[in-house]
């Protein structure tokens, strides 16, 4: 309902039928801007529902009191609204977030309804919608391991990886692109790419002297990534 009545006050206001300030009033001598929208991203390692910190910066001249109603989708979708106000959270709100419900992946903040009170009377308010926007991921977690046994010059590297399911409740099987470097002087070196297969994969190398290895997979929008490093 909030919502609801705060979009007809921004519809009315953009037809000219909200009435602020003394006639003649300059529009200049009041301003609000959202400048930047920024959260922390979640990772789902259950099916509970998980709060994110949504930070908002902006900047007013000539205002008293205000309140900001920032929307929050996924793939377009409505999800959840972040709130701030002056005479309270004024820049961080903690929304809660129900990946089994909401979903896995990018999540869109704005464009954020604003509504302000100049603080001289002679002022207009500020009401109007800010298409300042931000993001954050909300990714299923996902682990993984890596061993190794030496036959002669021969190196065999084995790579799993498993991720959590909202599906089922519990981690599954994971099959990724993997990356296998291996530490040089000068940094490490990228030796062979590989794709799991349900969840798993072997990597045979040459290598006469013992070097560390290590195994990159890197994060998706709906996944996080790893990297596992091993010595042989």
């Amino acid at each position: 309902m909030k919502k609801l009545l705060r979009t007809c006050v921004i519809v009315a206001a953009s037809l000219g039928l909200v009435i602020t300030g003394a006639p003649g009033a300059a529009a200049a001598s009041t301003s609000f801007d959202v400048t930047r929208l920024s959260a922390t991203n979640i990772v789902v390692k259950d099916g509970n529902c998980q709060r994110t910190t949504v930070t908002m910066a902006h900047t007013k001249r000539g205002i008293g009191s205000w309140d900001v109603d920032t929307d929050i989708r996924r793939a377009g979708s409505w999800k959840a609204s972040a709130y701030f106000y002056s005479n309270g959270n004024t820049r961080t709100n903690r929304v809660m977030i129900c990946p089994s419900l909401d979903g896995l992946g990018r999540y869109r903040m704005g464009p954020s309804d604003i509504y302000a009170s100049a603080r001289n009377w002679r002022d207009r308010d500020v009401v109007r919608t800010d298409k300042t926007s931000g993001s954050f991921y909300v990714r299923a977690h996902a682990k993984g391991a890596v061993s190794s046994s030496r036959n002669g010059q021969r190196v065999t590297l084995n790579i799993s990886a498993q991720r959590y399911s909202l599906n089922h409740g519990r981690y599954r099987n994971y099959s990724p692109q993997a990356t296998v470097q291996v530490r040089t002087n000068s940094g490490w070196r990228t030796v062979s790419t590989v794709n799991l297969a349900s969840g798993r994969t072997n990597v045979v190398l040459n290598q006469r002297n013992a070097r560390t290895y290590r195994v990159v997979v890197p994060a998706t929008n709906t996944t996080t990534g790893f990297t596992r490093t091993v010595t042989r």
